[in-house]
This record gives structure tokens, sequence and C-alpha cells, in this order.
């Protein structure tokens, strides 16, 4: 059920990591390159953990795979908008074996993985497989490091379209300066005044926060205009005509 309502994919993405980081993903399974050994979070981890906070935010994941790669696309429900991100399926190899339809499905599984994670900007795992893959081989042990944790809720700097789109709706409000910079330290919890200083999830949920008082405005507005409205006498019965007297 979407609980909160974007004005793009970019205030809902914001808003879904944000929510995602403070809930942090926990790493869940092993796995060995030679003689080192890591941990590593499953798509199923990271699925059960994003998907809900996803939903909430009005955004979808889906995947399509053709014979060399899959391809990965967030959605916002509200407007259609996209994001997605293409991952090539490496298959088999010089010392491949085992089922091909197996190795067909665990590179569908992993492509995926690496989707999901560029798409929703997850930090990889320190110690996984794939940075094992990359040529990185500086990593920790599944004993000291048993989950990676989002960093505290903040992100990149709110963008200057975000921005101005909050600027709009100060202005519809009829908001002075002084106002606008108590709501912005509320935003921000108490970091800043300044609207230009703001996070991008800061601004996301400032600019929900301002359109939902402009809905209650106008819901407000339309009561007092039925409540005031002048009795015109069209729900009532006309006088009857005066009955003429008989001459005597």
């Amino acid at each position: 059920m979407i609980e909160h309502h974007h004005i793009n994919v970019f205030a809902a993405l914001a808003a879904a990591t944000s929510e995602i980081y403070a809930t942090g993903i926990k790493t869940d399974q092993d796995g060995q390159v030679g003689n080192r050994k890591f941990g590593y979070t499953s798509l199923q981890a990271i699925n059960e953990v994003a998907v809900p906070i996803l939903a909430r935010h009005g955004l979808v994941l889906s995947h399509v795979q053709n014979e060399v790669a899959v391809e990965t696309t967030l959605t916002h429900i509200m407007t259609g908008q996209d994001i997605s991100s293409q991952c090539p399926m490496r298959i088999g190899g010089a010392d491949a074996d085992g089922n091909p339809m197996q190795q067909i499905g665990s590179a569908q599984s992993y492509a995926i993985r690496y989707n999901v994670r560029a798409v929703l900007n997850l930090a990889t795992d320190s110690n996984d497989s794939d940075n094992q893959g990359s040529g990185n081989q500086q990593g920790y042990s599944r004993g000291q490091q048993q989950s990676y944790q989002r960093r505290p809720a903040g992100g990149a700097p709110a963008s200057q379209k975000a921005l101005g789109y909050l600027d709009r709706l100060f202005g519809e409000l009829g908001a002075s300066p002084e106002k606008r910079g108590r709501f912005i330290k509320k935003a921000s919890n108490g970091r800043t005044e300044n609207a230009a200083e703001l996070k991008s999830p800061e601004c996301a949920k400032a600019i929900d926060r301002l359109k939902e008082a402009i809905a209650d405005n106008k819901k407000a507005a339309a009561s007092t205009a039925e409540t005031e409205s002048p009795d015109l006498g069209l729900d009532s019965e006309p006088n009857p005509e005066p009955v003429p007297q008989e001459a005597e």
C-alpha cells in the first residue's frame, strides 16, 4: 500500500533509500574464493528489507532478461518515471560444470542482485565475491563483519529542481521568510534554516508536508465557502399567490 506520495521518481527513491539505510540489511551468506572466506548479502535478504519500503513510497522493481544481460527497472507508480540498470550475465566458463540451467539461474540472480544494489545505491559487501571477482583482494572475514549498516540518514544535497518546487509551494501558502526558516529547521531536525542546505530526503519530506498543508487549506476553504454561502431561497417553497377576494 502506498503511504507516501512523491513528485517524481528521484524524490521517492531518496526517501526510500534513506529508510532502507536506517533499517540496515544483514549479511546472510557465506562464500569462499580460494582460501579466502567471506560473507555477502543475498538477493532475498535485500528484497525482504527493500521491497516493502519501496512499495510504501510508490516504487516497484521489475527485471527483464535476454540472452546476454538482465535489466532491472525501478518505476515510480504515480508518474511512470523510471531508473534502470543493466548487468551482463556470465554463464559457464572453462571450469564450469553442473546443470546448464542452474548456471543460467545463478547468473541471473547474480545480475539482478548487482542491478538492485546499483539502482538503490546500496553499499557493496566489503568482503563479498563481487569484490573478489573485480580483483579487489582486500576484505574481511565472516567473523570480523557480520553485516553492513546504512549510513545515518542524510544523502546528497537537494537538487535545484526540488528546491525550486519547494519555493513555489511556500509561495502558494504565502509563507513569510521567518515561517520558512522555522519549517526548514524542523524538516532538517534543527540542522539548518536555509533551504539551499537541505539534503534530498529532507527536501522530499518538506515538499510532502507542504503539499498536505495546501490540500488541507483547500478543503477548509471549500468547507467555509459552503457554510457562508447566502441562502438564495432555492430550497424553500415559493410564497403562494394571493387569492383575490370576490366582490360583495
